[in-house]
């Protein structure tokens, strides 16, 4: 529920990536996960990540929620 709480303020602020990646998060946490994620999508293309197996599970889990 975690993550599911953190993801709804990213939607409701409207946060972009570097937005993600200027958030400090205490560690280890599950949150800190979107912060992980925007850094590793800067430094790649979209495109490109969204082939692998992890961003695939993202997006089928979102279109759950």
């Amino acid at each position: 529920h975690v993550l599911a709480g953190e993801a709804a303020m990213i939607i409701a602020k409207k946060m972009t990536l570097k937005d993600l990646v200027s958030i400090s998060y205490p560690h280890p946490t599950l949150s800190e996960v979107f912060s992980s994620l925007a850094k590793q999508m800067l430094g790649d293309s979209l495109e490109e990540k969204l082939k692998q197996p992890f961003f695939k599970t993202l997006l089928r889990v979102d279109r759950v929620l």
